[in-house]
C-alpha cells in the first residue's frame, strides 16, 4: 500500500496518541507493519506527525483590501540593542509610513531569566528591562500613530512564561497576561499574537515555531519551506536570506529569513548574524514584493 490516504492518516494519528499514552515510540518499522505501508511512506508519516503542529496551525490571516505597506522587524533584544541600526531602520520607515508594523518576536531580550549561563554584572534586572521595551514602544507609537502594530510573541518573550511554569506553576493563572500588561500594549492599541498569521498571501513566523534541531542557518528558507509548503517570513536566526521555490505545476512560493537588530550576545559571540528588516507592499489581492534589507555600518542595503 503506497498511497498517503485520509483514512491512512487517521490511523497514523490514533496510532500516535496511543503511543504517547503509553510512553513507546512510534517509527517507520511500526508505523510499516501495522499499517502495512512502504518505507518511503512510513517517512513521510513519521515526518507529518512529528511536526503537524505548524503544518496545521489554525492561525490568523488578515485580508489586504487596499495597497499596503508594511514594516517587518524583530529580535530587538532590548537591552541588547544596536542603537544604530534601529535608528537608521525607523528612519527609513518614517519615509515610507507603513501602513502595518509586525514586531516579529524577541523585541526583549529577558536575559535575568535565561537557561543560558548568563553574566550576574551584564544586563539589567528583568523589570528594568520590560520599562524599556515598554518606553520603545510608546516612541514607536508616537511616531506611527495611524498605523496598525502587531507583536508576535518569540521565544525570549516565552522565556518569561517558561520560568514561571518551571518554578511556580499554581501560579501560571494569575500571572496570565503579564507581558501584555507591563508593556501597556492594550493602552498603545498594539495586537499581541502568538501564533503563525497571514498578512495576504505572505505567512509571519518567528521562527521558533519548528522544534530545535534539525536545521542549517545556512538553509533556513530550505528547511522551513518543508514545513509550510507557502510565501513565508521568518526571524529568529538573525540571517538575512531569500529564496524561491518552484513546484510541478508552476507553483512556486518566495521565503525569506529576516536579520536582527541586535548587538552581541554573550551567549554567541562569535556569529554570521546580520542587522536587519523587511518591507512587505500588498496589493488588493493579497500579492505582495517584499524587500529583505540588510544593515552595514549604519547603510541600508
Amino acid at each position: 500500500m503506497n498511497n498517503f490516504s485520509v483514512d491512512i492518516w487517521r490511523r497514523a494519528i490514533a496510532l500516535k496518541k496511543k503511543a504517547d499514552e503509553q510512553g513507546e515510540s512510534l517509527g517507520r518499522q511500526k508505523l510499516m507493519e501495522l499499517l502495512d505501508i512502504t518505507e518511503p511512506l512510513a517517512r513521510c508519516i513519521v515526518f507529518a506527525l512529528t511536526y503537524r503542529d505548524i503544518l496545521n496551525c489554525s492561525s490568523t490571516s488578515y485580508p489586504v483590501e487596499t495597497d499596503t505597506t508594511e514594516l517587518l522587524f524583530g529580535d530587538v533584544h532590548i537591552p541588547f540593542q544596536n542603537k544604530a541600526s534601529v535608528e537608521v531602520m525607523l528612519d527609513y520607515a518614517k519615509e515610507i509610513k507603513p501602513d502595518i508594523i509586525s514586531i516579529m518576536g524577541d523585541l526583549q531580550d529577558c536575559y535575568q531569566i535565561s537557561t543560558f549561563n548568563t553574566n550576574p554584572i551584564r544586563g539589567k534586572r528583568l523589570f528594568d528591562e520590560i520599562k524599556e521595551g515598554r518606553n520603545f514602544l510608546y516612541n514607536l507609537r508616537e511616531m506611527f500613530p495611524e498605523a496598525r502594530i502587531i507583536f508576535y510573541r518569540g521565544n525570549h518573550e516565552e522565556r518569561i512564561e517558561r520560568y514561571i511554569f518551571d518554578r511556580a506553576p499554581q501560579l501560571a493563572e494569575l500571572v496570565a497576561g503579564l507581558l501584555i500588561d507591563k508593556l501597556e500594549l492594550k493602552q498603545l492599541n498594539i495586537e499581541y499574537i502568538t501564533e503563525p498569521f497571514a498578512i495576504g498571501k505572505l505567512w509571519h513566523l518567528h521562527g521558533h515555531e519548528k522544534p530545535s534541531g534539525s536545521y542549517n542557518p545556512e538553509y533556513i528558507c530550505n528547511v522551513f519551506s518543508q514545513y509550510i509548503g507557502d510565501h513565508f517570513v521568518v526571524f529568529h536566526f538573525h540571517r538575512t536570506q531569500s529564496k524561491t521555490f518552484k513546484r510541478i505545476g508552476n507553483r512556486f512560493w518566495n521565503t525569506y529569513s529576516v536579520g536582527c537588530l541586535c548587538g552581541d550576545l554573550d551567549y554567541a559571540r562569535l556569529n554570521k548574524w546580520q542587522n536587519g528588516f523587511g518591507v512587505a507592499r500588498y496589493d488588493s489581492e493579497g500579492n505582495f514584493t517584499f524587500d529583505n534589507k540588510t544593515i552595514l555600518n549604519g547603510v541600508i542595503y
